[in-house]
C-alpha cells in the first residue's frame, strides 16, 4: 500500500487532541497509575501493561513530557505511549496524550489486508494521533470505489474487540485548478464515518463544478439545484449600475465567498458582455475599453502583491497584456474588482 504522512486535518487534529487532555491546568505531572486511569476512562476500558519507569522527553514547546510505554495485556504486539504532557497556554498545564488510536489502527490495517481486505486505492498516514485513510479521486467512479474501501475497513474495525478511531478524507484531483502547494477546494474529513465522508465529498464536488463552471456535464441540473438549495449562502445577487438587481439561480459563489472565473464568465454572458472563450479561459473588453483575459492558468507560485510583499500563491488577469493581481481568494474576483471591470457588484444572499 502507498504511504503518505498527511498534514490534512492538522487543525482538526489539534482541536481534538486538546479536547482529550485530562485535568487541564493540573500543576504537576500525572503518576503512572493516574495515566492508566485516564486511559481507561477517556480512551478504552481495557487491561493494560505499562512500563514501570517513564522516559523524559522534551516536547515542541520546550517543556518536559513523561512518557510510559504501554501495551494491551491480551495483544502485546500493539505498543503505544502514555504521555503526561506539560505545556503553556495562558498558564502552565499538564494533560494526557496517547498514540493508541494510531498504533491499534496500524495493527488493524495489517490484519485487514492479511485477511484479504482491499485498501489499494487509499493512502495511509497519520493525522495527529490517529490513523488516516485518504484518497484523491479523478472522477465519480473513483470517489465511489475509494468510499467502498473505506467502508469495508470501518466495518472490519467495528467487529474487533479493541476500539479504534480512524480519520477518513477524500478530495478531487481538480485537473484545472490544482497546483503544487495549492491545497484542495474539495477536501472533506471525518472520523469513523466513511459514509458521511462520501456524501460530503459528493456535495463538495457538485458545488465545485457549479462555482468554477468546470466539468458542467458531470452532474444534472437537478443535482446542482438540490445541493445549492442546501447551501443558500453561496447564491448571490448582482446589482447593476442603475441599481437594478438580478439573481441567476444556476450560479454560485466560491465556498469562501468570491466569484470564481467560471462564474464570472457566466455573469458576463448573461449580462450581454459577449466574452470570447469558455469558463476555463476567456477574453472580453471591460468598461474602460481594456481587453481583459482570464484563465485558471494565470497564477504564480510566488508573486508580489500591491504592497510589494511576497505571497506564496496568487492569481492574476491580463489587462491589455499587463498582469493585474487579484486581491481575493484564489481564482476569484471580489465585488470591488467586478465593479471596476463591469460596473456590476455582487452580494452574497442571506441564508
Amino acid at each position: 500500500m502507498k504511504k503518505r504522512y498527511s498534514i490534512r486535518g492538522l487543525l482538526l487534529g489539534a482541536a481534538v487532541l486538546f479536547s482529550v487532555l485530562g485535568l487541564s491546568g493540573c500543576s504537576r505531572h500525572y503518576t503512572r497509575d493516574e495515566a492508566v486511569q485516564w486511559f481507561q476512562e477517556e480512551v478504552a476500558d481495557v487491561c493494560l501493561a505499562v512500563s514501570g519507569e517513564y522516559e523524559e522527553r522534551e516536547n515542541d514547546q520546550g517543556y518536559t513530557d513523561y512518557v510510559w510505554t504501554a501495551w494491551l495485556r491480551d495483544l502485546p504486539e500493539v505498543r503505544f505511549e502514555l504521555v503526561s504532557h506539560e505545556g503553556y497556554s495562558l498558564f502552565s498545564y499538564h494533560g494526557m496524550q496517547t498514540d493508541y488510536y494510531l498504533r491499534i489502527g496500524e495493527y488493524y490495517v495489517r490484519q485487514y489486508e492479511a485477511e484479504g481486505g482491499d485498501l489499494s486505492l487509499l493512502e495511509t498516514g497519520e493525522s495527529s494521533d490517529w490513523l488516516e485513510l485518504s484518497g484523491e479521486y479523478e472522477d465519480l467512479s473513483g470517489l465511489n470505489q475509494m468510499a467502498r474501501q473505506m467502508e469495508g475497513y470501518q466495518n472490519f474495525v467495528e467487529r474487533q474487540e479493541y476500539p479504534c478511531s480512524t480519520g477518513y478524507s477524500l478530495w478531487y484531483s481538480e485537473p484545472v485548478t490544482s497546483w503544487e502547494g495549492g491545497g484542495s477546494d474539495t477536501g472533506v474529513f471525518e472520523r469513523d464515518n466513511p459514509a458521511k465522508v462520501k456524501g460530503e465529498a459528493l456535495e463538495s464536488l457538485i458545488l465545485y463544478t457549479v462555482y468554477t463552471g468546470l466539468e458542467p456535464e458531470m452532474f444534472t441540473e437537478e443535482q446542482k439545484e438540490t445541493v445549492l438549495d442546501s447551501h443558500p449562502e453561496q447564491r448571490f445577487t448582482l446589482t447593476r449600475e442603475d441599481g437594478a438587481q438580478v439573481s441567476y439561480p444556476g450560479l454560485a459563489l466560491h465556498t469562501y465567498g468570491g466569484l470564481a472565473f467560471g462564474g464570472f464568465y457566466s455573469v458576463l454572458t448573461l449580462e450581454g458582455w459577449e466574452p470570447e472563450g469558455s469558463t476555463e479561459a476567456f477574453t472580453f473588453t471591460d468598461r474602460n475599453g481594456r481587453v481583459c483575459s482570464f484563465s485558471y492558468e494565470y497564477r504564480e507560485l510566488r508573486a508580489l502583491d500591491e504592497n510589494g510583499d511576497t505571497v506564496n500563491r496568487q492569481y492574476y488577469y491580463l489587462a491589455d497584456g499587463e498582469k493585474v493581481y487579484l486581491s481575493g481568494s484564489g481564482y476569484c474576483i471580489t465585488s470591488e474588482e467586478l465593479q471596476e471591470l463591469t460596473g456590476l457588484t455582487y452580494e452574497r444572499n442571506r441564508e
